[in-house]
């Protein structure tokens, strides 16, 4: 039988309502955000400055990852994201609705932060990891490609909505998305597997495999003994050290291909290659990861970009090696919360997975912030982001290297559901 043959046949589902649910939600308005600069620019007065400053209150908001994850862990997954997909879709209508004041812009962008971290993987690898143990990173990967595919499917129908109706009808079209696509998808299809067991009793297809006794049923260890393993400050390392120049490169990539004489045109192209690497990313790390040793695979993975950022310090790039560089950032990128949902489930158990997961979100993105102002300040001061990529160079190997000291998975977790002695 293949690998995971099994869990895909009662899985599936599960797999297509979290990619659904999750593609749809909070992570995709990273893609679409640039597309209502100009008009709230325009209409509302606001400078380009003001409209950046609330975008980026998103990822103040962010920081409440490890508090939405703990309210998982306790009070169940489905309770939590399907609230927080219903407060997206209501706070997409407030945008439509807000008059022209920046503290209401800034307030709803900061509950945007807060309630989209309840729709993004702190929320649905928790599911995954629940159903799939054998074929776990394909099942993870798979999921991920959603955020893409939506990436891909709505700039295009946004845009026509934002030229016809201003950009209060793209907020209007995002809550009507969000309302109507993701949470009638999360509420029919996903299904934390504790759960489903709970109301229809064991199901035919258990796990197999050296953690089948801990992740279905939320085995695993406590905060107490995560904070001592080497397991957890290693990831700290891997995916600080690692995001700093991914995000970095990326905030930067347009502008730094067209310093290194790519054609502006050429440059803006790049960005659909380093889509499809994204998703081609999600897909082969999480494939390779069942059948090969999983931290090795993770570490080739991670180790990648470093190839991409020596590659743009050319004095004057081809665009062979522009084209090269991009693919790898987007491998690794795709890669990312791959690695992380795996190994947190993996080394941790489900116990505590969901606030595990929400320090290493929180992790990734105060990671990407220092990223983004690093490169910048760099080039304001040298006038070129060599010495940053000279410095990604160095930073992603050391990261990259962490995961092959994590070690071997434990085989078995002690139940966190004692008899009880009466």
């Amino acid at each position: 039988m293949t690998v995971g043959k099994g869990e895909w046949r009662s899985g599936w589902s599960i797999v297509l309502g979290c990619s659904i649910g999750m593609g749809t939600c909070f992570a995709v308005f990273n893609t679409l955000s640039s597309l209502f600069l100009k008009g709230m620019q325009q209409d509302l007065g606001w400078s380009r400055g003001d409209i950046s400053t609330g975008l980026s209150l998103i990822l103040i908001g962010g920081l409440s990852a490890p508090l939405v994850g703990m309210a998982i862990d306790r009070i169940g997954m489905r309770k939590v994201a399907l609230s927080c997909i219903f407060a997206l879709g209501i706070i997409y209508a407030g945008l439509a609705m807000m008059p022209a004041e920046q503290m209401w812009f800034y307030a709803l962008m900061l509950l945007f932060g807060i309630f989209g971290m309840g729709t993004s993987g702190v929320a649905f690898t928790r599911v995954i990891n629940s159903w799939f143990a054998a074929s776990r990173g394909l099942a993870l990967g798979v999921m991920l490609t959603g955020i893409s595919i939506a990436g891909m499917l709505l700039p295009p129908v946004l845009s026509g909505v934002i030229e016809s109706y201003t950009w209060r009808g793209g907020f209007w079209l995002m809550s009507g998305v969000v309302l109507l696509t993701a949470l009638p998808a999360t509420f029919f299809l996903v299904h934390e597997r504790r759960e489903w067991e709970r109301e229809h009793g064991q199901l035919q297809g258990s796990f197999s495999g050296p953690d089948a006794s801990a992740s279905p049923h939320g085995d695993g260890l406590d905060w107490r003994a995560i904070w001592r393993t080497r397991q957890f400050w290693l990831m700290i390392i891997c995916f600080v050290a690692c995001n700093i120049p991914g995000t970095g490169i990326l905030s930067q990539l347009q502008p730094l291909l067209i310093d290194k004489g790519i054609a502006a045109a050429t440059a803006a192209g790049m960005l659909s290659i380093y889509a499809a690497a994204v998703m081609f990313g999600h897909v082969a790390t999480g494939y390779l990861m069942d059948r090969y040793k999983p931290t090795v695979v993770a570490c080739l993975y991670t180790m990648v970009p470093a190839f991409g950022a020596a590659a743009l310090l050319s004095e004057h790039l081809r665009w062979e090696l522009a084209v090269f560089a991009v693919i790898t950032l987007g491998l690794a990128q795709g890669a990312e919360i791959d690695l992380c949902a795996y190994f947190c489930a993996r080394y941790f158990g489900m116990r505590t997975y969901s606030s595990v997961f929400g320090v290493m979100v929180m992790t990734v993105n105060l990671g990407g912030a220092l990223g983004v102002n690093f490169f910048g300040q760099i080039f304001d001061r040298s006038g070129t982001y060599d010495l940053a990529l000279m410095a990604s160079v160095m930073l992603v190997p050391l990261g990259a290297l962490c995961l092959l000291g994590l070690g071997p998975f434990p085989t078995a977790f002690k139940s966190d559901r004692q008899p009880n002695p009466a």
